[in-house]
């Protein structure tokens, strides 16, 4: 609701290469994908960063990479809810 609300009290602009215009939606869903598209290089890095603190932080590192699966799950679902409005 709140994008519903937001997308309505933003103004559109035009593209700078002449195609649609650009709209507060628009926006919306180019940092949601740019988002979901870096979440497999933070995995990986998150793998890496574990196998070298193998016994010092597990706790911290379970902790860490549940955060980072959470907000893969809540990306998700926003690019769901906008679609479906």
């Amino acid at each position: 609701d709140l994008i519903f609300s937001l997308r309505s009290a933003f103004p559109e602009f035009p593209s700078e290469d002449g195609g649609k215009n650009i709209t507060f939606k628009s926006s919306i869903l180019n940092v949601c994908q740019n988002e979901f598209e870096a979440l497999p290089r933070l995995f990986e890095n998150a793998d890496e960063n574990r196998e070298k603190a193998a016994g010092d932080g597990a706790e911290e590192g379970e902790c860490a990479r549940k955060q980072k699966k959470d907000r893969m799950l809540a990306n998700m679902k926003l690019i769901g809810h906008i679609f479906l409005r």
